[in-house]
């Protein structure tokens, strides 16, 4: 629902209505109809301010560059595979953010492989992981 004139041009037309049926006094057939027509504007600017509330951009989480703000790892590793496969794409970002930019994505076959691992073989490969990076940076 879009105006051209904008959304002050509903709210001068419902205060424009109001002042009519106010105005109108006791002609019933003039006051009611203008009362209806400024609640059914009222209705308007009501849903023009929520689709623009709807519509506004939501701030993006502010966070130290290289960590994610979603990943507890203390919690990925309790959790399974699916906290695995967190680490690992974790391990991938912080490689990418230092001494690696180009490194490619993995792809899924790869992190399912390494999220198969028993819990021993996963950290052995994480420890190695966070040597090698600590490393070369």
């Amino acid at each position: 629902m879009r105006l051209p004139r904008g959304w002050w041009t509903l709210l001068l037309g419902a205060a424009a209505l109001v002042g009519l049926a106010i105005w109108a006094g006791p002609n019933v057939g003039l006051a009611i109809p203008a009362a209806t027509a400024a609640l059914v504007v009222g209705g308007f600017l009501l849903v023009l301010a929520y689709e623009r509330k709807a519509r506004s951009p939501i701030a993006p989480v502010e966070s130290e560059p290289g960590i994610s703000p979603g990943v507890n790892v203390r919690e990925a590793f309790a959790s399974g595979p699916m906290g695995r496969e967190d680490i690992v794409l974790l391990l991938d970002k912080i490689e990418r953010a230092g001494p690696n930019p180009t490194l490619p994505v993995r792809d899924a076959d790869a992190v399912a492989q390494l999220t198969a691992l028993p819990a021993n073989e996963f950290r052995r490969y994480v420890a190695a992981r966070l040597t090698t990076l600590e490393a070369e940076t």
